[in-house]
């Protein structure tokens, strides 16, 4: 079962565009699994309004959270096979928050820290480009590498 069905495309899609006007950045690499997942996590973990307005952001408003919970499981299982997908794939998750914290520079080489340690090294400095936040922040470090090529593609992705 996947509780988000086509609509990761479509979500990841219009985040890429969003994030195309208002940054200058050259290269913006978005990955809908990682976006579904992500704010799946804040729907399972959110209360009331904001599991709310996450669920119909992610076009899920009527999933039960069981089912979203086990549809996401599915989906990640089945995407970082290495088996059935020729490559090598990790992906780690980690909310900081909340509102009423203000992000200090030790704040963010924690951030580095963890990012660093669960992509082995690969993402060392993730909170590089980031401005002082008083806000919670999703933090998403994620690496894969295909198999034969020996392609190493890089990203991380941070919500606000």
């Amino acid at each position: 079962l996947d509780p988000l069905g086509g609509d990761r495309a479509n979500l990841a899609f219009s985040l890429y565009q969003n994030m195309a006007k208002e940054k200058s950045i050259e290269n913006i690499l978005i990955s809908p699994v990682v976006v579904a997942s992500s704010l799946g996590l804040v729907a399972l973990g959110g209360k009331a309004s904001t599991a709310s307005q996450v669920k119909t952001l992610l076009n899920a408003a009527k999933v039960k959270d069981e089912q979203l919970h086990s549809g996401l499981a599915e989906l990640l299982t089945e995407v970082s096979d290495p088996k059935t997908r020729n490559v090598t794939w990790k992906i780690s998750n980690r909310l900081y928050g909340p509102s009423s914290v203000t992000f200090v520079d030790s704040a963010l080489n924690s951030i580095n820290e963890w990012a660093a340690k669960s992509t082995d090294g690969k993402l060392p400095e993730v909170t590089k480009d980031v401005e002082k936040t008083d806000g919670a922040m999703i933090i998403n470090a994620m690496f894969f590498k295909r198999e034969p090529e020996h392609n190493l593609y890089i990203c991380a992705v941070l919500f606000f």
